[in-house]
């Protein structure tokens, strides 16, 4: 009977995840006003202009606008731009959200991780700030041409957002986990993360689009090309004194959360697709190519281990009939050729537990067969 306590937990003990301690209740009002107008000022510039307002009960007001313009150059081509500021408050989930993770520490040991609002007092021991909104500039210019049936076009851009929030790195280590364990309720934390505004990011890129349409078979036809290129890259790291005053060699974000923002992404995809629609019939065709992505973890003692994750390929397809115009069947499969991204190496794969990356933009699921049924009335 002295010992009941240690037979208590039954079974394998995992992480809690979500815990009755990670409850909360948030709600919010928000009130926006939109109005736009648009003008041709001549027979070739059309301009265009758009604004909005929006009150948040938690965030304050925010007035944000849009210019964007389109001259004709010919019957054929025109250019247009575009310039637009935005304000994004932190979402609901931004604000209470918390959990309860295992991750590895140092030398590949499993630490408990907690995700913690930024009211939560450890949190605040460490340099975690009210989240504030974030702020954006945009810019955008571009070209679109159309010759009979052959559609071109051509944008680059850039977006500016100053405030981003992101999560801090996991924050643990000789100095930080002590530092942890020794504040009310850390006992029994390795290793803490929060969101922040402690980043600005630039992203610059374009888009191009090809595609042509004609009859054919008695149906239309239409093929498209597409290919997008983005590059995220911080422009501004923001550090906490808090923080700093427990272990000067941490920082808010570190190699995790910039590889997150910078990397850890395909900076391009291609898109080749095609459709045809008949009388009753429709067929659709779409092969993606997804660049090589880069991942970067850090699991203490100066261990970070890399990997980088080849380009992939994805192949969907879809066949539908309609039977009459209120009464449609499709069916179809995403991933077709039921590819598989790369596996993680054992440095990073969990002890063989997560043998893919949680972030293949292919995903780790394989093929997906689906059919599906349109009524309309």
């Amino acid at each position: 009977p002295d010992d009941i306590d240690f037979f208590c937990a039954i079974g394998a003990q995992a992480a809690p995840g979500l815990t009755p301690g990670d409850e909360v209740s948030i709600d919010r009002r928000v009130l926006s006003l939109f109005a736009e107008a648009g003008a041709d000022l001549t027979e070739r510039l059309f301009v265009d202009a758009a604004v909005r307002f929006e009150d948040y009960d938690d965030f304050g007001s925010a007035l944000t606008g849009k210019l964007a313009g389109r001259y004709e150059l010919g019957d054929a081509v025109a250019l247009r731009a575009a310039v637009s500021n935005s304000f994004r408050a932190p979402n609901i989930a931004q604000l209470g959200f918390s959990d309860t993770t295992l991750n590895f520490g140092d030398n590949r040991e499993l630490i408990r991780t907690r995700t913690l609002r930024v009211d939560d007092p450890i949190a605040q021991a460490l340099g975690a700030k009210p989240l504030s909104e974030e702020k954006s500039v945009n810019l955008s210019a571009g070209v679109v041409a159309q010759f009979e049936s052959v559609r071109f076009s051509l944008d680059v851009f850039q977006i500016d957002v100053d405030d981003r929030i992101t999560l801090s790195e996991r924050l643990f280590g000789d100095l930080v986990t002590p530092f942890i364990n020794s504040l009310p309720g850390g006992a029994d934390i390795d290793s803490v993360r929060f969101f922040t505004n402690a980043v600005d990011t630039r992203t610059r890129g374009f888009d191009a689009v090809l595609s042509y349409t004609a009859p054919w078979l008695g149906g239309d036809f239409q093929v498209s090309a597409a290919y997008n290129y983005s590059k995220t890259d911080v422009q501004t790291v923001r550090n906490a004194p808090e923080l700093t005053t427990v272990d000067p060699d941490l920082s808010l974000v570190g190699v995790e959360e910039l590889n997150t923002l910078e990397d850890a992404s395909p900076h391009s995809k291609f898109i080749l697709s095609g459709n045809w629609s008949g009388d009753h019939l429709d067929l659709l065709g779409r092969v993606s190519r997804y660049d090589s992505a880069v991942r970067v973890f850090n699991f203490g003692g100066g261990f970070e281990p890399s990997q980088e994750y080849g380009a992939e390929f994805q192949v969907d397809v879809e066949a539908g009939f309609r039977f009459t115009e209120q009464l449609a069947l499709y069916v179809g499969a995403a991933n077709l050729l039921d590819n598989y991204p790369d596996r993680s190496s054992d440095d990073i794969n969990f002890f063989g537990n997560l043998p893919y990356d949680i972030l293949s933009p292919i995903g780790v699921n394989g093929r997906f067969l689906y059919a599906r049924v349109n009524f309309k009335y």
